[in-house]
């Protein structure tokens, strides 16, 4: 029985131990060839610690990168390893989470069966080290969750859009440079991937990818306020940034890692919600999935949408102890001049939302006629309820006017 008070020194003398040095870079524990680790100092219940490391195999997954066949669940302190195959846990590993991957994890349960090592012992070490040891994965399946990420690994060998998504011939289908992660694609056409084929390409995360693009300079303006806002927070006091049609995120670029796990993004298309979630899933706080609620409908307890997400950002918004700090650079689109376009078709869809209604209780006139103003209207009302709140946003002039 070992006595680990500072989890990062168990697991560093951990993994001198068995004598590898992991990858870090996945927010994880560790993932080292075939294994991904999630190590604890004492593992009070078994399904909280394996849904994490659940989460962290669907981030892996959703980069398009290969799935490690193990998850290794580690006990420091009592020196017992229980080892999980990624195979028997796939339909889980292939949904979508928000949020931090340690959290609300205690209602976790599955029937998989998971093999159970004490390697306080010499043979269970050597039979824990042929695990660590081992480098197999386990393939997954092609999705619209995935698929960017997918790209981003195939453009590594070949820089060629119509080789990796087009025909029957096409990658997704009779998988060559990704056949060791992937299952072939089998639906009966490649249609599902029709709104985001313009972001599947070499450059997907260049600057033209985002919709309402914010030039560098007001993007560097904007982090310059957000830095000023961060420091007024008052001591004692979290905070979180919001911004409710963050596109591909370009106003997140360049934050850093601390910055950005305050974040919670959101977008109205799902094209860009797929970009979002690749470059940010695993640094925000939240990335929201693409719902059919608007942005701005998140907040309302009225409101479709997911549930689960509004408690979330709710719970945050109507804390006494955290600043929330919005900042947005709305999409301007009028109506009547095609509208915010959604999966592809253009439709005023915030003209049919919730907020719409409650705004016109309140505000008449050409105010209306403009998407923007429905962001600004519902940011004032919903989310800075505090004094110590802060909005920093960019707007068109005839806003101000109006």
């Amino acid at each position: 029985m070992k006595y680990y008070h500072d989890e990062y020194e168990g697991q560093r003398e951990f993994y001198n131990r068995v004598g590898i040095n992991p990858d870090f870079s996945h927010h994880t524990d560790g993932v080292d060839k075939g294994n991904l680790y999630e190590n604890k100092n004492d593992i009070l219940n078994i399904y909280s610690v394996l849904f994490q490391a659940i989460k962290y195999a669907s981030r892996i997954r959703i980069r398009g990168e290969k799935l490690p066949a193990n998850l290794v669940l580690n006990d420091l302190n009592r020196e017992t390893a229980y080892i999980f195959k990624s195979a028997d846990l796939l339909s889980d590993i292939e949904k979508v989470y928000f949020g931090a991957a340690s959290k609300n994890n205690d209602t976790y349960h599955t029937e998989a069966k998971y093999e159970t090592i004490d390697y306080s012992t010499s043979e269970g070490l050597e039979k824990l080290l042929k695990i660590v040891n081992s480098n197999k994965f386990v393939k997954y399946h092609i999705d619209c969750n995935n698929i960017i990420g997918l790209s981003q690994q195939f453009y590594k060998s070949v820089q060629d859009k119509n080789r990796f998504i087009k025909g029957e011939d096409a990658e997704i289908r009779k998988p060559t440079i990704l056949s060791d992660r992937v299952y072939p694609y089998e639906n009966e056409s490649n249609l599902e991937f029709e709104d985001i084929m313009d972001c599947l390409n070499p450059n997907l995360l260049q600057r033209e990818q985002g919709a309402y693009y914010t030039p560098v300079g007001y993007v560097n303006k904007m982090h310059e306020m957000l830095y000023m806002a961060i420091e007024e927070d008052p001591d004692g006091m979290d905070y979180i940034i919001i911004d409710r049609c963050a596109g591909t995120g370009n106003l997140q670029e360049g934050l850093s890692d601390d910055i950005l796990s305050h974040c919670i993004l959101s977008t109205i298309e799902f094209n860009e919600y797929v970009i979002l979630n690749y470059k940010y899933g695993d640094k925000c706080l939240v990335v929201i999935p693409n719902t059919d609620a608007l942005a701005y409908d998140i907040i309302p307890a009225e409101c479709s949408g997911d549930s689960i997400v509004n408690d979330f950002v709710r719970e945050k918004v109507n804390d006494p102890n955290c600043v929330i700090i919005l900042m947005e650079n709305p999409p301007f689109t009028e109506s009547g001049s095609g509208g915010i376009q959604k999966t592809g078709k253009k439709d005023n869809l915030w003209k049919k939302s919730y907020v719409i209604g409650e705004m016109r209780k309140e505000v008449s006139g050409v105010v209306l006629n403009d998407a923007a103003n429905l962001f600004i209207w519902s940011g004032f009302k919903y989310y800075l309820t505090k004094s110590t709140d802060s909005y920093i946003l960019y707007s068109h002039t005839k806003y101000w006017r109006n």
